[in-house]
């Protein structure tokens, strides 16, 4: 595949694969870049597990504590014994509590979304709904069918030097015109790795 018109999905963090809506993609499926490919639910320790739910009940308690304040600031501003000042601040610290226990619900649900990396089909997917995935696991692989390169090995030190075009047939087809891209440096067992794109390729 042409490494600038496809590419490989993979998890960062790992955890349990959850469909996306509509769906896994299947093999040969057209895809654009971006598309959501699968979400991938992060696993939470338990010890993380109890930090949370530590902190969520202790975040609770101020919450109740801080609503019963307002109330009190409340009742005493409307009779004249309290000031607005007070009210206000007890308001800013209670948006301010609600806004912590909401980010900490949001660390706790976060899932990881896997998007297409190009435009492309997808040539191999090794995703199912509910299976477990260690970071770095490669889950997709998106290639763009109409920018598929040729690999050859040329025999000679020097040889892959003197290339500039070569033909690739398949059995049945008419030969197609290849350009070359570059060759490695590294000889192994007396041949060199050489790429080609495929110039006008047949359907």
């Amino acid at each position: 595949a042409d490494p600038n018109r496809g590419g490989l999905a993979q998890s960062i963090s790992g955890g349990r694969i959850l469909p996306p809506e509509g769906g896994l993609p299947r093999l040969g499926q057209l895809v654009r870049r971006g598309q959501v490919l699968a979400i991938v639910e992060p696993p939470i320790p338990v010890a993380d597990q109890t930090t949370i739910a530590e902190r969520s009940g202790d975040l609770e308690q101020q919450i109740a504590t801080a609503e019963a304040r307002l109330v009190r600031a409340r009742n005493l501003a409307a009779t004249g014994a309290g000031t607005r000042v007070q009210v206000v601040d007890t308001e800013i610290e209670l948006e301010g509590l609600r806004r912590r226990r909401a980010a900490l619900a949001q660390n706790r649900i976060a899932p990881e979304t896997i998007r297409a990396p190009a435009d492309g089909v997808i040539a191999s997917a090794r995703a199912v709904a509910g299976q477990v995935v260690a970071a770095q696991d490669v889950l997709f692989q998106v290639v763009d069918p109409a920018g598929l390169w040729v690999e050859a090995l040329v025999f000679g030190a020097d040889a892959a030097q003197g290339l500039g075009e070569a033909t690739a047939a398949i059995r049945g087809g008419a030969p197609m015109r290849l350009t070359l891209q570059g060759f490695g440096r590294a000889v192994q067992q007396g041949a060199t790795l050489v790429q080609f794109q495929v110039e006008d390729p047949p359907a």
